[in-house]
C-alpha cells in the first residue's frame, strides 16, 4: 500500500499594489523617454528631422504628457476590462437564477 503525505497547500500571495504601480510607472516612463527623446534624437542625427530650438525644448513637456498617456493607459485599459467582467458576470448569474 502506498501513502502519500500530504502538506498543507498555501495560497500564493499576489503582486502587492505599490510593486505593480511601481513596475507600471517605470515602464510608462522608459517608454516615454525612448518616444520623446531617443527616437527625435537619432532622427536628428540621421538629418531626417531638423534640430530642435535650443532656447525652448519641448521635450520635457512631450514626456510628462506622454508619461501620463500611458500610465493612464496601463491602469484604464486593466480597469475597464475588470468592470466589464463583473458585468458579464452579475448578468450571468441572474441567468443562473432564473434557471433554478
Amino acid at each position: 500500500m502506498i501513502t502519500q503525505e500530504t502538506t498543507p497547500v498555501t495560497p500564493e500571495r499576489g503582486p502587492r499594489t505599490v510593486t505593480v504601480v511601481i513596475f507600471l510607472s517605470a515602464f510608462a516612463m522608459i517608454f516615454s523617454w525612448l518616444a520623446v527623446y531617443a527616437v527625435p534624437n537619432a532622427l536628428i542625427v540621421a538629418d531626417l528631422l531638423p534640430p530642435l530650438a535650443r532656447d525652448h525644448d519641448p521635450r520635457p513637456r512631450w514626456l510628462m504628457i506622454s508619461f501620463g498617456a500611458i500610465f493612464g493607459g496601463l491602469v484604464l485599459v486593466p480597469a475597464l476590462m475588470g468592470l466589464i467582467s463583473r458585468l458579464q458576470m452579475r448578468r450571468m448569474d441572474h441567468i443562473a437564477e432564473a434557471e433554478e
